[in-house]
C-alpha cells in the first residue's frame, strides 16, 4: 500500500523512560497530553504504565481513556475545571489541577453539592503567566485559605518553568525561589502539601538545584531533545513515505504550485503522498531525505498532500521508501529546516499517516 507511515518504536520509548528514572530518585509523572505528543495515547500509555508513578493529561476525556485501558496509576488533569465533568472526576478517581482561585472555589462548591471530596493538585504560577494560581509575592494567606476548603483534598503542589531548556537562564532560579517561598510558608502554617513537582525533562537535565518529590517526563520519552544528542536515548519516531510518481523534466519545465524553476541540474523528480495536511510544512532551508542509500533534496513548494524530491542521479522506482528521519540528528535537522521545534514536529507529523508500532506493549 502506497501510504505515508509513522513508525513508533515502543521498546525505545520504554528504554528512554527507564533512563530518565535512573537519573533521579524522584517519582516519574508521565505527561500523556495531546494524544501523547501525537504518537497515540492508547499504545504509549500502556507501554510506559509499569515504569511510571503518575500520568498527567490535558483533558478529563484523556484521563478516562487511560482508566479504560485498565491503568490504575494516579492521573492528574491539568486543564481548568469544568463543572460538567465533576462526576467524572469522582467516578474515575482523577486528580484535578487547581489553576486559579476561581477554579478552587468552583470545584469546592461542585464537590459540596455532591457530598464528595475531590483530589486536587495546586499549581502555582511563579512567572510563566500561563496557567496556575497567581503568586504575587505577597498573597501567601490567600493561597493558604485554599487548604481550608472542606471538600477539596489538595495532595500536590507544583509549578512549571518557562525556560528550563536554557540552563543558565536566571528565570529558572527566580521561579524556583518563588515556588519554594510558597511551599515553605504553607509548611510553616502546617498545610499538608502532598506531592511536589516542578521539573520537566529539561528541568531534570538542566536544573540540578530543583529537588522535589517528582518530575514530569514529556519530550524526553521520545528520545529527541535539542542540545542533548549524546544521551543514551533512542528516537521513537521514524517518518517515511513512498514514491507514487516519477517525472522527467525538460530544460524549461517547472515544478508544482508557483511554477518553481528547479536547478539546471534537476532532470527528474519523484512525488511523495505527504504534505502540509500531514504536518510537513514548507522548508525554509535545504533539506535532504534518504532514498536507497542516497540523499535526495526536497524541491519546489510543499503541497497539501504531496511533496517533490530531486532524484536526477538516484536509481529509484514507484513504491520505494523515502525516509525523512529516523535518528535524533535527522529529526533536529528536519525541525530546523522548517523553522519548527521538536515539540511541534512530534505533534504535527503523522496525524494523518498510518501509525505502525513495533515493540511490546506492556499491559
Amino acid at each position: 500500500m502506497l501510504e505515508k507511515t509513522v513508525l513508533i518504536d515502543l521498546n525505545a520509548l520504554v528504554k528512554n523512560v527507564k533512563y530518565f528514572k535512573s537519573l533521579s530518585s524522584q517519582k516519574a509523572i508521565f505527561v500523556a497530553k495531546s494524544n501523547c505528543y501525537g504518537c497515540g495515547l492508547n499504545q504509549i500509555a500502556r507501554s510506559v504504565a509499569p515504569y511510571v508513578d503518575w500520568f498527567a493529561v490535558i483533558s478529563v476525556k484523556d484521563a478516562i481513556k487511560i482508566r479504560r485501558l485498565g491503568i490504575d496509576k494516579p492521573v492528574l488533569v491539568m486543564s481548568p475545571f469544568d463543572i460538567k465533568e465533576t462526576k467524572w472526576l469522582i467516578d474515575f478517581d482523577l486528580t484535578q489541577a487547581i489553576l486559579s482561585f476561581d477554579d478552587a472555589y468552583a470545584l469546592e462548591l461542585a464537590a459540596k453539592k455532591l457530598g464528595v471530596i475531590i483530589n486536587t493538585h495546586l499549581k502555582i504560577d511563579t512567572g510563566m503567566n500561563r496557567l496556575g494560581v497567581k503568586f504575587d509575592g505577597e498573597n501567601y494567606e490567600d493561597i493558604l485559605k485554599l487548604y481550608n476548603l472542606k471538600n477539596l483534598s489538595i495532595n500536590g503542589l507544583y509549578t512549571h518553568f518557562c525556560c528550563a531548556d536554557e540552563k543558565y537562564n536566571p528565570q529558572n532560579l527566580y521561579q524556583y525561589k518563588r515556588f519554594l517561598s510558597v511551599k515553605e510558608h504553607l509548611l510553616k502554617r502546617c498545610a499538608k502539601i502532598g506531592l511536589t513537582h516542578a521539573a520537566n525533562t529539561y528541568g531534570l537535565l538542566n536544573l540540578p538545584f530543583v529537588k522535589e518529590d517528582a518530575f514530569r517526563i514529556g519530550i524526553g520519552a521520545y528520545g529527541v531533545i535539542d542540545g542533548f544528542n549524546k544521551l543514551p536515548l533512542k528516537p521513537v519516531l521514524k517518518l517515511s513515505a513512498p514514491i507514487i510518481q516519477i517525472n522527467d523534466l525538460e530544460a524549461n519545465d517547472c515544478i508544482g504550485y508557483g511554477a518553481v524553476k528547479p536547478k539546471n541540474t534537476t532532470r527528474r523528480v519523484a512525488v511523495l503522498p505527504i504534505g502540509y495536511y500531514d504536518g510537513v510544512l514548507q522548508f525554509i532551508k535545504p533539506f535532504y531525505v534518504k532514498l536507497n542509500g542516497y540523499n535526495a533534496q526536497v524541491v519546489g513548494r510543499v503541497c497539501m498532500n504531496h511533496i517533490f524530491i530531486d532524484v536526477t542521479n538516484i536509481p529509484c522506482k514507484i513504491g520505494d521508501t523515502v525516509i525523512f528521519f529516523d535518528r535524533a540528528d535527522e529529526m533536529n535537522n528536519y525541525a530546523s529546516a522548517q523553522g519548527l521545534t521538536i515539540y511541534q514536529v512530534l505533534c504535527l507529523v503523522g496525524q494523518n499517516a498510518r501509525r505502525k508500532y513495533i515493540g511490546k506493549i506492556s499491559t
